[in-house]
């Protein structure tokens, strides 16, 4: 049910005359005569004047699919298979920024550990 109709707990602001909800952790919203718009990509066609062509897509930077601030967002283009996930240094700075604690505790915890990369 989580996968098909999102998080039952997110609470959805929707000003007047506006449809929006969640699906799959993105936001719809209604826009260019439509309830089922993506936010992050009708953000993006707002940024770049013009509609998304169907090979162009909007990755989060953070990871978090409903932060559709448009410093959060970046166009990328795949015409074949496009690798899922976020960027290593975009994840790492992410976690700096919001988890600085637990970081620090976990890079403590793993002083003295060689590094080496999982089996």
């Amino acid at each position: 049910m989580w996968r098909r109709y999102g998080d039952p707990t997110k609470q959805v602001n929707a000003s007047p005359g506006q449809a929006s909800f969640y699906k799959d952790g993105y936001r719809y919203i209604y826009a260019n005569g439509r309830s089922d718009v993506q936010e992050h990509r009708h953000v993006m066609e707002q940024q770049l004047g013009r509609p998304l062509l169907p090979e162009e897509h909007v990755h989060h930077k953070n990871g978090i699919k409903d932060d559709n601030r448009p410093e959060n967002l970046e166009l990328w283009v795949s015409w074949g298979r496009q690798p899922k996930g976020q960027r290593v240094a975009d994840l790492i700075a992410f976690m700096v920024e919001h988890y600085p604690e637990q970081l620090a505790a976990a890079l403590k915890e793993r002083e003295g550990t060689p590094c080496r990369p999982p089996p």
